[in-house]
Order: structure tokens, then C-alpha cells, then sequence
């Protein structure tokens, strides 16, 4: 976690588990996906940002094939979570202005 004076930044790192798929065993982790910056609820009146690596998976046989876990905590279109775009919906402020 890194903090500068008007927010913080949290780097988020998925482990090497996965579980999306019947057979794990199967596949490998080949490394991180680019970093993700999503907007979170602020803390002590900072912004916050979570920086999130997941990984990239492979299957060991047919190594074209590729496999993710499924994180659906970002809100569709947007840089959010879900549960800071629905708050900033339910009070009436448009979530995408924050989206930078």
C-alpha cells in the first residue's frame, strides 16, 4: 500500500488458485495480466484506488488455451466497484464522472 496527501493506493495480487474451472491440475499460472485500477469507497475522506494483478492460466496440454477466475466486483463500463457505483447511483451523482 502506497499513500499519497489526497488518496491511497492498495496493489492487489490474486492467488496462484484457481478455481473457475472442474480440473485445476490441469492448468497452469503463466504470470499476471496487466494491472487493473479500480476506484473503491474512500477512507478518512481519501480516494482510493486498488491496483489489481490477476493471473493468466494455461492449460499444460493445448497451451492456446487460456482460463480466468471470474472477479465481477467492477461495475460494467466502469473503473468502480459495484458497490461504490451503486451508492454513487442511489445519491443521485452520475458514477462515470469519477471514472479517470
Amino acid at each position: 500500500m502506497s499513500t499519497q496527501k489526497e488518496c491511497f493506493f492498495i496493489y492487489l495480487d490474486e492467488k496462484n488458485t484457481l478455481h473457475s474451472v472442474d480440473n485445476p491440475v490441469q492448468y497452469e499460472s503463466k504470470g499476471f495480466n496487466e494491472r487493473t485500477l479500480v476506484q473503491d469507497f474512500p477512507i478518512r475522506g481519501k480516494a482510493v484506488y486498488l491496483g489489481i494483478r490477476t493471473r493468466r492460466w494455461r492449460e499444460k496440454v493445448n497451451k492456446s488455451k487460456e482460463v480466468k477466475n471470474d472477479y465481477s466486483f467492477v461495475a460494467e463500463g466502469s473503473k468502480l466497484t459495484t458497490e461504490l457505483s451503486g451508492f454513487l447511483k442511489g445519491t443521485g451523482r452520475d458514477p462515470r464522472r469519477y471514472d479517470k
